[in-house]
């Protein structure tokens, strides 16, 4: 049921990589069955923006998660300028908290 079009060879890092593209023809969409659309927007301002059928619009800020992030980068700047071992352990210990946490948000 796919149709493979055309394909690409890669070498990246020492691996080999093969890009295929591929075709699949579906179904037309059945919107008698659908009870409920919602439309959503990620940005970086404003996290998430959402628009439903009945004209609702919601906007999650991110207001709170750009201070935060401000603060993880003045931490690893000052960390990174003091360059002791001890400050190197810290950053080490630093290194995936942030991107767990924006992970999560």
């Amino acid at each position: 049921t796919w149709k493979f079009g055309l394909a690409k060879l890669l070498k990246t890092g020492g691996k080999w990589y093969l890009h295929i593209s591929a075709t699949k023809t579906v179904a037309d969409f059945d919107n008698q069955t659908v009870k409920h659309v919602v439309g959503i927007d990620r940005g970086l301002r404003f996290l998430a923006t959402t628009y439903d059928e009945q004209g609702q619009t919601a906007f999650f800020d991110g207001k709170i998660v750009m201070r935060k992030r401000a603060k993880y980068q003045k931490l690893r700047a000052k960390l990174q300028a003091k360059g002791t071992k001890s400050a190197k352990r810290r950053l080490k210990k630093l290194s995936g908290r942030e991107n767990r946490w924006m992970t999560d948000v």
